[in-house]
């Protein structure tokens, strides 16, 4: 796949520091701060700069607490994305936009946003349905990239329907901050990485570095090359989980004498 390019790119302001925008939710941000501070102590102190956008305080008070505990370099800004980005200063003109949400509406709502100012978009959530380990997606898209933005549109709205059918609780974003699984803690190393390799990319080269859609699973990253075919195999296991979890539920009500 070609690299998409992200127009007028600049170098990164603040000399090696990676400045992001960041938005979502403040327990996502937190799932990959011990990730990026190994980065930063790898790379040098303030290597990542945390721009976080949520309009809430007590969300800014958390992430602003977390940033700290880390020693990364960052703040919260009490204003929409959309607002932030029409006032960023010259220098980060082209700084890309992590999106942290937990549903997939959202996601694309900001996707929308960023790419209309002209951003480069990286993006993370978990998904645990019934019947699948629970597994990542990230995704990087360029501005210019049509063919891709459609691609994640089919899948945003395709998992949300398939969390919608079979009952996933808390389909996206499950066990991201405070608790933490073994498993989402390879997830967020994984995201971690995608992100310190793409952003570099766009504010150093002009354009993301693995473009498209990406699954992780037990550690394994492989592309989502055709959205449609690849939720339509999901739903088959997922259907075929829910329908043996709902029998086993039903056959043990009768066991213990508690069916009609």
């Amino acid at each position: 796949m070609k690299h998409r390019a992200v127009r007028n790119h600049t170098n990164r302001p603040g000399g090696d520091a990676i400045h992001i925008f960041v938005a979502g939710s403040p327990d996502h941000v937190a799932c990959l701060l011990p990730h990026l501070d190994e980065a930063n102590e790898a790379r040098g102190d303030g290597y990542f700069y945390v721009d976080f956008h949520n309009p809430t305080p007590e969300s800014g008070a958390y992430v602003e607490l977390a940033l700290a505990e880390e020693r990364i370099l960052g703040k919260w800004t009490p204003l929409d994305l959309a607002s932030r980005l029409r006032h960023s200063g010259l220098g980060y003109l082209h700084s890309p936009v992590v999106a942290l949400h937990d549903d997939p509406e959202a996601t694309m709502r900001l996707v929308r946003e960023a790419l209309h100012h002209g951003r480069a978009v990286l993006g993370y959530l978990t998904v645990a349905l019934p019947g699948t380990l629970r597994f990542g997606i990230q995704f990087a898209l360029a501005p210019d990239d049509p063919e891709g933005l459609e691609d994640l549109e089919v899948l945003m709205r395709g998992l949300g329907e398939l969390c919608r059918q079979r009952g996933a609780e808390h389909a996206f974003a499950v066990g991201c901050g405070r608790s933490w699984t073994e498993t989402d803690a390879v997830l967020c190393a994984s995201f971690a990485e995608h992100l310190e390799r793409n952003a570099l990319a766009v504010l150093d080269l002009g354009y993301v570095a693995t473009p498209g859609i990406e699954r992780v699973l037990s550690g394994r990253v492989s592309a989502v090359k055709d959205p449609a075919a690849w939720l339509a195999a999901l739903g088959h296991v997922t259907a075929h989980a829910t329908t043996a979890s709902s029998a086993a539920a039903s056959d043990d009500k009768c066991v213990h004498g508690s069916a009609p």
